[in-house]
C-alpha cells in the first residue's frame, strides 16, 4: 500500500479513490505509544497489551516466553508469545 503502483485510467475512472480503498485505519492510542515511535516500539507495546490480555482468561495460562526460540532440524524459529495451558499438563487432551 505504500509503494507508488500504477493504476489503469479504466479503474481510476471507475473507483477514483482506489488508492484509499484497501487501507484500514487503526485505533492505537491504548498502546500508550509517544507521537514519533518505531516498529520495535509498536511490536513491543502490542505484545506486552496482547500478553496482558490473554493472561486475564485464568490461572491455567502460563506465560513461558515473548520471541521464543525453537529449533527445526538446522533452522531457528522465533514465537512471538508462547504460552501454556497447564489444565492440559494435568488431564491431557482427552479429559482424563
Amino acid at each position: 500500500m505504500l509503494s507508488d503502483i500504477k493504476v489503469s485510467p479504466v479503474v481510476r475512472e471507475i473507483e477514483p479513490n482506489i488508492y484509499t480503498a484497501f487501507k484500514d485505519t487503526y485505533v492505537l492510542e491504548f498502546l500508550d505509544l509517544p507521537k514519533d515511535f518505531s516498529e520495535k516500539d509498536l511490536q513491543k507495546s502490542i505484545i506486552k497489551n496482547l500478553k496482558n490480555f490473554i493472561l486475564e482468561f485464568g490461572k491455567d495460562f502460563a506465560f513461558i516466553g515473548e520471541e521464543y526460540r525453537v529449533q527445526v532440524g538446522n533452522s531457528d524459529f522465533f514465537i512471538d508469545l508462547l504460552f501454556y495451558h497447564r489444565e492440559y499438563a494435568v488431564k491431557g487432551f482427552d479429559g482424563n
